[in-house]
């Protein structure tokens, strides 16, 4: 079954598979067969990811569309995304910042967190989260993945 036609960026949820008449056991079969992914409650990815990497960048996407611009991919998930260094991070957990209220939550698969104010520019969620990053790995880790940003140019 070619599930590519449901899964944007290779991620998919178990309601877009329902659109298709799958339903749990039938993914559960397709997953062993080698055809997609469990990544969260909810959300599978098409294909299975390569990678502890891959995964963590598939769980990212699926994370973004379940809370539907709600919450921005952040912490070291935002440097992942962008193609930066994160050295030291648990890359079985996304972290995400809500956009607009005070309340955390932690999830096994991942952890929702407060609100701050940043621009809704890219460079400024970036430069944001790279500073996130380092409160949550270490600071060596943030700056060589900011370094790199740097050069990149993808902050100033």
């Amino acid at each position: 079954m070619d599930l590519a036609s449901i899964a944007p960026g290779g991620v998919f949820s178990t309601a877009d598979a329902r659109v298709l008449g799958l339903r749990s056991r039938q993914l559960q079969s397709l997953e062993r067969a080698g055809h997609c992914a469990a990544l969260t409650r909810g959300w599978w990815s098409a294909p299975p990811p390569e990678d502890a990497l891959d995964r963590h960048r598939l769980m990212c996407r699926a994370l973004r569309r379940h809370f539907a611009g709600r919450a921005w991919v952040s912490h070291y998930s935002a440097l992942v995304l962008a193609g930066l260094p994160v050295d030291g991070a648990d890359l079985g957990r996304v972290h995400l910042t809500r956009n607009a209220d005070r309340q955390s939550r932690r999830q096994p698969a991942f952890t929702l967190h407060p609100a701050v104010r940043v621009g809704a520019q890219e460079e400024s969620r970036l430069a944001v989260a790279l500073v996130q990053s380092g409160s949550v790995t270490s600071p060596l880790s943030a700056l060589a993945a900011a370094d790199s940003a740097l050069h990149r140019g993808l902050i100033t």
